[in-house]
């Protein structure tokens, strides 16, 4: 670059310098809004009759959905909050006990009927039992290069074939160029009547490779009003009924995200935020219309026309101020944190974690949140510290100052939730299987002491992992959770 070209490159950057600086001195000068809860606590009033309504619309929605699944009672009214049953969370679990399911079924038109499948009658009113069941069977064709597993087969040597596979997530993220050599499979098969079932929570398209697309939902819904049925009629006694609901109450629960916790406060009488979406999905189930009270609604949509904005500056800045205090105290602890974690810590991996992110999802039901500073540990774990609103058991959920350490390899959960309970007894909190927590309530009114507390919580998870020995958790190990590193 000639001396000429060298000129002009400095008198760039002196420009970029230059405008730089006037964006900085033009964004202080921008005046700011003050962030204030007078916003907020005018919407949360507006929210609080429409929650009126919507309490007393659950409520009666439960009330009726008891009726028709008489004698057993909503599985949403039942805790299946299953993170010790289905603590692995994999495909295999539901299909096992789909399996069963299917076995408790009397005909295969009950059966087709449950997948969504239809049939000529000369086939749907054959008794099961004329019909096998198998999981995880491995298939070979002679060209492939290896054998394939398939989920769920149920068939009727020579007439039915029914393949099934399932999906915890929709069908566009999960992997469906498989079921290509599935359906390849199948097809080659002598049974005349041959069916392909994708189960999944949800999909843009009916069909994935052959396989004819099924909803957790539709599924939830086709047993929620055969198994009642089944019962009545004398072909299913009500425990097995209870089981097959069981089901149901778990796959709402922990794959459609409906909240067990707000359906039994409302059905005991509390009127708590529901965010309509458990009337929306009980009153589809029950075939009614939605009737959401427009009234209510429109206070609240008019008093957010208002104070929408003003309501953001202030979560937003009560976020930062929460974070920017969390951090500090992180921070003034990195080094000794490391030294009892024989990790080098780095303050620049440091990260904010907010949850629910925005807009929450339709699912959350207020009754938990985060508000943490988050630090990751290498392969060990993730660490998170700052303000938790924990889900109680449904109950109304109280502030409080949190530090978790969410582990990322089973086996180093459960050597480590063994030794810090001998250490510190129940001090250590397991609020899920992959978690290590210590928790304590904050009244608003001591608001001053958090940064005092959650120092001091920090310092003693500092001394606990000082009398842990490395090889608890520094050992090669292979078994990791299986959604990956980060659970969160």
């Amino acid at each position: 670059m000639g001396k000429s070209g060298v000129a002009k490159e400095k008198r760039l950057i002196e420009t970029i310098h230059h405008w730089a600086e006037l964006g900085r001195v033009f964004s202080a000068l921008r005046p700011k809004r003050k962030a204030s809860w007078k916003s907020v606590n005018r919407m949360i009033d507006a929210t609080r009759t429409v929650r009126l309504a919507e309490s007393a619309k659950l409520r009666h929605v439960l009330l009726e959905s008891n009726n028709r699944l008489a004698p057993l009672t909503d599985p949403l009214l039942s805790n299946f909050d299953l993170r010790r049953w289905l603590a692995e969370e994999r495909e295999e679990v539901y299909s096992d006990w789909l399996e069963w399911v299917v076995k408790q079924l009397p005909t295969l038109g009950d059966v087709f009927y449950v997948l969504g499948i239809a049939e000529p009658e000369e086939i749907a009113s054959q008794a099961l039992s004329t019909f096998s069941t198998k999981r995880e069977m491995l298939v070979k064709l002679a060209h492939w290069q290896s054998w394939k597993r398939l989920d769920l087969v149920i068939r009727c040597e020579g007439r039915v074939l029914v393949l099934i596979e399932v999906k915890k997530t929709s069908a566009e993220q999960a992997d469906t160029a498989k079921q290509e050599e599935y359906f390849e499979w199948g097809k080659q098969e002598p049974e005349r009547h041959k069916y392909f079932v994708l189960l999944a929570k949800g999909g843009e398209r009916p069909k994935y490779y052959e396989f004819q697309l099924r909803t957790f939902e539709d599924l939830c819904r086709a047993l929620r009003k055969r198994a009642p049925e089944l019962i009545r009629e004398g072909n299913m006694t009500v425990p097995t009924g209870a089981l097959v609901l069981a089901y149901v109450g778990a796959v709402e629960q922990n794959l459609l995200g409906l909240s067990s916790g707000t359906a039994r406060r409302v059905f005991n009488g509390e009127d708590v935020a529901t965010g309509g979406s458990l009337v929306l999905y009980l009153e589809d189930l029950l075939e009614g219309a939605t009737t959401m009270n427009k009234d209510t609604n429109l206070n609240l949509f008019q008093d957010g026309l208002q104070s929408y904005p003003d309501a953001l500056v202030a979560i937003k800045e009560f976020c930062r101020e929460v974070l920017s205090r969390s951090r500090r105290i992180l921070e003034a602890n990195l080094d000794n944190l490391g030294q009892a974690l024989h990790s080098e810590l780095d303050s620049h991996s440091i990260s904010d974690y907010v949850w629910p992110n925005w807009p929450p999802p339709v699912t959350w039901d207020g009754t938990s949140a985060w508000i943490a500073a988050k630090l990751p540990v290498g392969d060990l774990c993730g660490v998170y510290l700052g303000l938790l609103w924990p889900a109680e058991g449904g109950k109304p959920s109280r502030p409080g100052i949190a530090v978790d350490f969410e582990l990322y390899q089973k086996p180093v959960f459960n050597t480590l939730s063994k030794k810090f309970r001998s250490l510190a007894g129940e001090r250590i909190q397991l609020p899920y299987h992959w978690e290590l927590m210590i928790w304590e309530p904050l009244d608003p009114a001591n608001a001053v002491s958090f940064g005092e507390k959650l120092d001091s919580i920090l310092k003693e998870w500092i001394k606990l992992w000082s009398q842990i020995s490395p090889t608890d958790y520094q050992t090669p190990l292979t078994t990791t959770w299986p959604t990956g590193k980060s659970l969160r």
